[in-house]
């Protein structure tokens, strides 16, 4: 009941709004896959860059760097941007204050590089894909075409 009202429904009813209301595009559609893409290539640049300075290859370490890598790709693509983009900055915090982090933290600046990457990745999840990403394409704006009436009916 609550949660319900917490949401603006109706008790008994559900929403069927998307996630993403809408895909913008033109300047502001441009904006974001320029966003996405810059933020998917440092995303998966610093998964490899955990990956190979991990003084132990340990199978924390490959998870997180093929999770923060898969996350980073999907970004770039734009395909289940929010679950991506959340993934993403979890991994990314977690690399940055895991015990074994080649970055120590606080007093290196790469710490400060996979923070910032976790509030972008973050942001990005919460702004949305845009109307050039996979996720415009499948749930987008559609033209939808009425066929005119026959006259006899």
């Amino acid at each position: 009941m609550y949660f319900e009202r917490w949401l603006f429904l109706e008790p008994g009813r559900c929403s069927l709004q998307r996630l993403f209301s809408n895909y913008p595009d033109g300047k502001l559609g441009t904006g974001l896959l320029l966003l996405r893409v810059l933020i998917g290539l440092i995303t998966v640049f610093l998964a490899f860059r955990w990956i190979a300075g991990a003084p132990d290859r340990a199978a924390y370490v490959w998870v997180m760097g093929i999770i923060s890598t898969a996350c980073g790709v999907m970004l770039i693509l734009g395909f289940k941007t929010l679950l991506a983009g959340v993934t993403a900055s979890v991994s990314m915090l977690a690399i940055a204050f895991s015990a074994g982090s080649v970055v120590s933290p606080v007093s290196s600046g790469a710490f400060v590089l996979y923070l910032l990457t976790a509030i972008l990745t973050l942001g990005l999840a919460l702004t949305g894909p845009g109307a050039f990403s996979i996720e415009g394409h499948l749930y987008g704006r559609r033209e939808i075409v009425v066929p005119p009436r026959d006259s006899d009916t």
